[in-house]
């Protein structure tokens, strides 16, 4: 399998059928000859193609890549597809920032209302904007990325702290919950109010075994989602290969939570195509 189909093949893994030729043509095209790209970040890990697998729900498509080198500011911009059957394909862009990066805040503050600033007046001090994302329909997204000194669970709300890191230690299969992380806070402002996520790249750390691809099916299936679509998502990001040994495929998770409600809205991992040094 080239980079270039995975969109394609992701399109078909996700049940779209007829339209995944179409979907996937839509992305900007990918070098065949190339999986990496310059200016890692926790998430990609210097890929050039991620896929996100959540839950609850059905199998959907939920892909982003990045055609294009960072640019000169240290900016990495992907471009996403959100798409399953029989429902409206979504499209959104995204910019990963390296570093501390004055430009990740002006880009944030001219994006979102008057509620961006005092959430960031309270996380802010505590790390960097490393992502914003413009989707027309759900919103903008900002996340933070806190340092890794920090003790997060002081921090965020109580809530989203306690509800959240049960899951995100199911996946890791110990209490990464009483680590370091790294963590992140993501806020989505959308028209209906602001819904907030807590993540972890900590899982790119684990060694890629059956374990991982089996716990990842687990947590999939317990939260209400697919986990045969997670497992073959994970076959596809490794070239349908046996070894994985030396590769990294899962590299993060995160948990939204409804605060109003008190529970748990979605639970998501991310899992990225191995960089060419690594196949």
């Amino acid at each position: 399998m080239t980079v270039a189909e995975a969109p394609f093949l992701a399109a078909l893994l996700a049940g779209l059928g007829a339209q995944a030729r179409a979907v996937a043509d839509a992305l900007p095209g990918l070098d065949d000859g190339e999986t990496e790209r310059d200016g890692r970040t926790c998430l990609d890990g210097g890929s050039a193609a991620v896929f996100g697998v959540g839950a609850p729900g059905g199998r959907v498509l939920d892909l982003q890549v990045r055609p294009d080198p960072v640019s000169t500011l240290n900016v990495q911009r992907w471009h996403g597809v959100t798409a399953a059957k029989g429902e409206t394909t979504r499209r959104w862009e995204r910019r990963l920032y390296l570093g501390h990066n004055a430009e990740a805040f002006t880009h944030a503050e001219s994006i979102v209302d008057d509620r961006f600033a005092p959430l960031h007046a309270r996380v802010g001090p505590f790390g960097r904007i490393y992502s914003v994302t413009e989707d027309p329909v759900l919103g903008p997204e900002i996340g933070w990325q806190f340092d890794r000194d920090v003790r997060v669970r002081d921090i965020v709300d109580p809530a989203l702290w306690r509800l959240a890191t049960p899951l995100l230690d199911d996946l890791h299969g110990f209490a990464v919950s009483r680590t370091a992380g790294p963590w992140s806070l993501a806020a989505r402002f959308g028209p209906s109010g602001v819904r907030v996520s807590l993540g972890t790249s900590r899982w790119a750390y684990s060694v890629e075994d059956q374990a991982k691809r089996r716990r990842l099916a687990h947590w999939i299936d317990s939260l209400g989602g697919d986990g045969r679509h997670a497992e073959a998502l994970y076959q596809l990001a490794n070239g349908y290969r046996g070894d994985t040994r030396g590769v990294r495929i899962g590299r993060a998770a995160e948990v939204e939570v409804d605060l109003e409600a008190g529970q748990v809205a979605t639970a998501r991992a991310y899992l990225a195509l191995p960089r060419k040094e690594d196949r």
